[in-house]
């Protein structure tokens, strides 16, 4: 005890605590946008969220699920990278665009979370509803 801090169990911690703690955890680990929806699925099951905030996956959790929103590589370079004419540069960034959609998914999926992923075409957010 370099502090001579007291040790509590967790037990004495109310959810608020509990939440703060997991919340501070995922954005330790760069998880903290998906943070919102994994709170509302787990604490809000008939309420609705949307992660919609780039680079990060597209996804909208509603009626018991997150829907995770597949895009064509053009659709990609579309809504995420515009300004972006080099091929290998595109290429890495949809790379690590769809490892971050797998990332999600499984951490969702970790808490029991249902995921869905919709293709969308055109990039459009609609095709979340």
């Amino acid at each position: 005890m370099a502090f001579a801090a007291q040790v509590e169990h967790e037990r004495y911690l109310s959810l608020h605590d509990l939440l703060a703690m997991i919340a501070l955890q995922y954005r330790n680990v760069g998880l903290e946008p998906l943070w919102s929806l994994l709170e509302t699925a787990l604490l809000e099951p008939a309420a609705e969220s949307w992660l919609d905030a780039g680079p990060e996956p597209l996804a909208h959790f509603a009626d018991g699920e997150v829907r995770i929103a597949l895009f064509d590589p053009g659709a990609w370079h579309a809504r995420y990278a515009p300004g972006e004419a080099d091929c290998s540069a595109l290429e890495r960034g949809f790379e690590y665009f769809q490892a971050r959609q797998r990332q999600f998914a499984a951490v969702l999926e970790a808490h029991a979370v249902p995921v869905q992923f919709v293709h969308c075409a055109d990039g459009n957010a609609d095709c979340l509803r």
